[in-house]
């Protein structure tokens, strides 16, 4: 499954070979971590001070009862690991406090690694790769559009 953490959502979505896939926006972005303190949610667990902590257990808790209305549908077999990505991909500590939650192997999605590159390689990787697996998607499925009959 993929976890897209964006700035003002998140969204989870499979696909499946012969069925419609699953999508499911989740109002949690990580503009909440901008937040003041105390507009923030608080779960009210006093290891849980600082804000980016408390934005990864409610996305975890969101995540969660995602995941609980999937597999109740699609069963537990359908699904095999998380994938994340977006800006809010990376925030430290997100993928242990998923992997504790769910015992799902858990691991940030760079799409360039997915691209044959015919291209000289850098002498540097492109950093934060995750911020663009929307854009990366388009592009494939802009592709798959110019090579189909849709074309004149």
């Amino acid at each position: 499954m993929l976890v897209d953490i964006g700035y003002t959502q998140s969204s989870l979505c499979l696909d499946f070979p012969e069925k419609m896939p699953f999508y499911k926006d989740v109002p949690l972005g990580t503009r909440q971590l901008e937040s003041e303190p105390s507009a923030v949610n608080s779960l009210n667990h006093p290891l849980l001070h600082d804000p980016t902590q408390r934005f990864i257990q409610e996305l975890v808790d969101k995540i969660a009862r995602q995941i609980q209305l999937f597999t109740s549908v699609h069963g537990t077999q359908s699904l095999g690991g998380l994938w994340l990505s977006g800006g809010g991909a990376t925030l430290s500590g997100l993928e242990d406090a998923l992997y504790q939650r769910l015992s799902l192997p858990c691991e940030v999605l760079n799409p360039f690694s997915l691209f044959k590159n015919n291209v000289a390689k850098r002498k540097r990787p492109l950093v934060d790769g995750q911020r663009f697996s929307t854009a990366a998607g388009l592009a494939l499925r802009g592709l798959a559009w110019l090579e189909s009959e849709h074309v004149a």
